[in-house]
């Protein structure tokens, strides 16, 4: 139980802080969706201001026992959705896209990797729908949850970080 609700509290703040991302960088985000060349062009900044509101309200519903499998079901559509958006771009051999995730200062090129990583969040999204009581243990094992997910939080930022500095590392040796 205290991993679900640490599962729980991770896909909230993956869909939360992306959603932040997008939004403080909006005409990146706006532009990223544009070059997927997926939708007409009067269609996209509608599309990039209802992406970041379901990121958002489905990162904030699994939050709550009620609403939980709601926000758990739009993160998996929202994941379908990328998902289909990079495989189609990847088959059309259009592998420089940016993925659109994290704004303009980390670049992540689209890639079977991404597509891999969504479906195995698929699955635990999958995984966590079917369980029918997130969020009912005892106090303590909330302090628990809530410390492991500052944990993974950090640890990801951390990933995150060190990536971008060899990315940066490796732009510098190459002028």
């Amino acid at each position: 139980m205290m991993l679900t609700n640490t599962m729980v509290m991770l896909f909230s703040f993956l869909f939360i802080s992306s959603a932040y991302s997008k939004l403080s960088n909006k005409n990146y985000f706006i532009k990223s969706i544009k070059e997927y060349q997926i939708l007409p062009v009067f269609m996209v900044k509608p599309a990039a201001i209802l992406i970041v509101v379901v990121e958002m309200l489905s990162g904030l519903m699994v939050l709550i026992p009620k609403t939980h499998g709601i926000g758990l079901f739009f993160m998996m559509l929202l994941l379908v959705s990328y998902s289909s958006a990079i495989g189609i771009n990847l088959l059309r051999g259009r592998k420089y896209l940016d993925c659109g995730c994290n704004g303009p200062d980390n670049r992540t090129p689209i890639s079977v990797s991404l597509l891999l990583r969504n479906a195995g969040l698929m699955v635990l999204s999958c995984v966590l729908i079917s369980m029918n009581n997130i969020f009912t243990d005892t106090f303590s094992a909330w302090i628990f949850c809530v410390l492991m997910s500052c944990f993974i939080i950090v640890s990801y930022g951390g990933a995150k970080q060190l990536i971008d500095n060899y990315k940066k590392m490796l732009a510098r040796h190459s002028h």
